[in-house]
């Protein structure tokens, strides 16, 4: 049997409403992730309890790491796109890869505010990092 999901911080299920209006189908997980899709892919919204400031948008496993000469390129390619765009991490977790955007906002709530151009944002990292993969990018 599945325990109950707790009563959640009003910038949680103002973001849950959000997601509502805006088209999404948006999932509350145990932990108080909300999972949602975007361009066929599964992203999570997690919010740090320790610093109520901090608000990530992330894309987990989606890429894999095959062996260890992969893990370097997929490892400076995307230490590349951490580098050329404001407010992402990438990086290889050993078996695949993450994207994430992480915010500072003294309004958690404001997360709507932004929430477009962060997903804009790991769009540009997500075709920057097959750019650096396929040795295509320049300065």
């Amino acid at each position: 049997m599945s325990e109950p999901i707790p009563e959640q911080p009003p910038a949680r299920r103002h973001f849950l409403d959000y997601l509502v209006r805006e088209g999404f189908r948006p999932r509350l997980m145990a932990d108080g992730d909300i999972v949602f899709h975007f361009e066929g892919r599964e992203y999570f919204l997690q919010w740090d309890e320790g610093d109520p400031q901090l608000v990530r948008i992330a894309l987990v496993n989606f890429r894999p790491v095959e062996n260890e000469d992969d893990f370097q390129k997929v490892a400076v390619a995307a230490q590349e796109v951490t580098r050329r765009i404001k407010v992402v991490k990438m990086y290889a977790t050993g078996d695949d890869t993450w994207c994430v955007v992480e915010l500072f906002l003294p309004e958690p709530e404001r997360l709507t505010d932004v929430f477009g151009r962060s997903l804009s944002a790991i769009r540009s990292s997500l075709a920057t990092f097959e750019m650096a993969l396929a040795g295509k990018l320049t300065d």
